[in-house]
């Protein structure tokens, strides 16, 4: 993992000269795995926030603010009577381990001092946090581990803490034990994986560090004892690296290849800004994941529903059929004998006139067939016309969905997609209550409306783009002005796309390089934003009609023009 001992060796470092002697001032723990303490040192206030989290262990400084349960958990309030007010003495790690103890010094009820540590161990899903007396003795730990999942290291309140053992390794601030390794005949017989050779015998080294080691320009050899020296001499030169805008990786050192990276002056910046960012952008992509497992499930429920109702339709399109034997029926009575099981009469209705053969139960009476049939083609003309009506909501609700889908595909935010989790609640399909309640005065904050992404055409006029239903209603409903230009693609989902008229003082006709441009924008924000050519619709914002009783963004426009163009970003 990249969280590997030289960034624990780093962290820990910085963390010593910003918080020794710190007082420990509030301690919360808002997840099942992660504490965080605030503490006042040296005239400033700091937020540490250390976590046991499975797949992101870690500790660092945090900006980033958290909302604190209104009853705190048990390991929370033991933290809270042993450490809480209490002065950090020391921060040290165990070699170059990614264990990290604080040894921090707090009077107990009668005032008398007495001596804590709390232990962060980050070893991916066995990560803990841990409390030890004066005794080292566990006082309580944030995960609790027994003897049916370890019976040699049982760590649960009351047992006796037993470190992890420490990995036989050289370590990295002893220089010459260093370059001696590339002096072994396992060297030579390693040379295909020279990183997995570091990887294996210096200590605090993790796959990523080994594997930019050795993809630094020079010798191997040299290169390693600098690294290692810097890791002694505490001159790290931390770094994020980037896939596209999402966080990668990060390291101690700016050695990473192949990547576009991001400096920063301190580890616990470049640990917070990666996390933060990780957190965001994994967040952000579950939210979505709900939201679109959402709409999918109502579409595959509309598409089974408008299935059954077109079966229906199909099933009985036939029934005027029934009407006109039933009537042919009826003038033909006279024709009729006991026993017959059919007859054959004259068709009126066809030009010309045809045969057409009626089957006959010879055991009810041939008026009372002829009320039979008049009977079939009523329900199956009601069967038709109640079928039509609810396949034609059906495909009106298909089409809104598509369109929520394909909003949702365009978030990019936490606040586009809760307004679409949001729309989805008002109309039925998730049950989600919006913001979290916190239980305190003002329980639950409305979300501040997303603004529409607003690009300026070439030619100076400001183009707006609506991201989702709510953002298009408002967008075309209330922001444009009846002379603006409205755009969106001929009959697919999409945004709606609004030509500000007088965004350039003086003029009121909008040229067609302006129209091109907003045109291409609105196919490239729709579900077609893969074609090379798409068709798009536009008009004057005033020939655009909000359809009565309609679900938001459905609108029916009419005096428009097409013009096919390549979607394009606008970036």
């Amino acid at each position: 993992m990249a969280f590997d001992g030289i960034v624990t060796a780093a962290a820990c470092y910085e963390l010593s000269g910003l918080l020794k002697n710190g007082r420990i001032d509030k301690i919360t723990q808002c997840e099942s795995d992660e504490i965080t303490m605030g503490i006042y040192a040296a005239g400033e206030h700091f937020t540490l926030l250390l976590s046991a989290n499975a797949a992101n262990p870690r500790f660092h400084l945090t900006t980033k603010k958290k909302e604190a349960p209104l009853i705190a958990p048990p390991f929370c309030m033991v933290l809270r009577k042993y450490i809480q007010g209490g002065r950090i003495l020391d921060i040290k790690q165990s070699g170059y381990d990614r264990v990290v103890t604080f040894t921090i010094e707090h009077a107990n009820e009668m005032g008398d001092f007495g001596r804590y540590r709390l232990v962060i161990e980050i070893m991916s899903r066995h990560s803990n946090i841990i409390l030890l007396n004066e005794s080292d003795r566990i006082l309580d730990s944030i995960k609790h581990i027994d003897s049916s999942i370890n019976s040699y290291r049982e760590v649960m309140p009351g047992r006796p803490y037993i470190a992890p053992p420490p990995q036989e390794k050289i370590s990295p601030a002893s220089l010459d034990a260093v370059a001696s390794i590339f002096d072994s005949p396992d060297f030579s017989d390693t040379m295909s994986r020279p990183d997995k050779y570091l990887l294996k015998n210096i200590s605090g080294f993790s796959p990523l560090l080994s594997c930019g080691v050795c993809d630094m320009p020079g010798d191997l050899k040299e290169n390693t004892v600098s690294i290692c020296k810097k890791i002694r001499d505490c001159e790290f030169s931390p770094v994020i690296c980037y896939d596209g805008e999402k966080p990668k990786d990060f390291n101690a050192f700016d050695i990473l290849t192949g990547c576009d990276v991001k400096k920063f002056n301190t580890i616990n910046s470049c640990l917070d800004s990666y996390f933060t960012e990780k957190d965001t952008a994994e967040r952000l992509i579950q939210k979505k994941s709900t939201a679109a497992k959402n709409i999918a499930v109502a579409i595959e429920r509309c598409e089974r529903k408008l299935d059954e109702q077109n079966e229906t339709i199909r099933k009985n399109s036939d029934y005027e059929k029934y009407k006109i034997e039933g009537e042919l029926l009826t003038a033909n009575l006279y024709m009729i004998k006991p026993g017959m099981t059919e007859i054959t009469v004259d068709n009126y209705y066809t030009d010309p006139i045809s045969k057409t053969v009626i089957r006959l139960d010879e055991n009810i009476a041939p008026n009372v067939q002829a009320q039979k049939l008049f009977k079939k083609y009523r329900k199956g003309k009601s069967s038709v016309e109640q079928a039509s009506s609810h396949a034609a909501e059906t495909q009106a609700e298909l089409e809104y969905l598509y369109n929520v889908r394909q909003a949702l595909s365009t978030c990019t935010t936490d606040e586009e997609i809760t307004e679409v989790r949001i729309e989805l609640k008002e109309q039925g399909y998730i049950k989600f209550g919006g913001e979290k309640k916190t239980g305190r005065k003002g329980s639950s904050k409305k979300p501040q409306p997303s603004k529409p992404m607003k690009f300026v055409s070439s030619d100076g006029y400001e183009i707006l783009v609506g991201k989702n239903n709510l953002q298009n209603d408002t967008l075309t409903m209330k922001t444009a002005s009846p002379a603006d230009m409205w755009l969106h693609v001929r009959n697919v989902p999409g945004s709606h796309v609004i030509i500000r008229v007088a965004s350039v003082e003086g003029r009121h006709e909008i040229p067609d390089s302006t129209i091109s441009e907003a045109a291409s924008l609105a196919a490239f924000y729709s579900s077609l934003s893969a074609s090379p050519q798409v068709d798009v619709d536009y008009t004057i914002a005033k020939n655009v009609k909000k359809i009565s009783g309609a679900r938001p963004g459905m609108v029916n426009y009419y005096n428009y023009k097409t013009i096919r163009v390549e979607p394009k970003s606008g970036t």
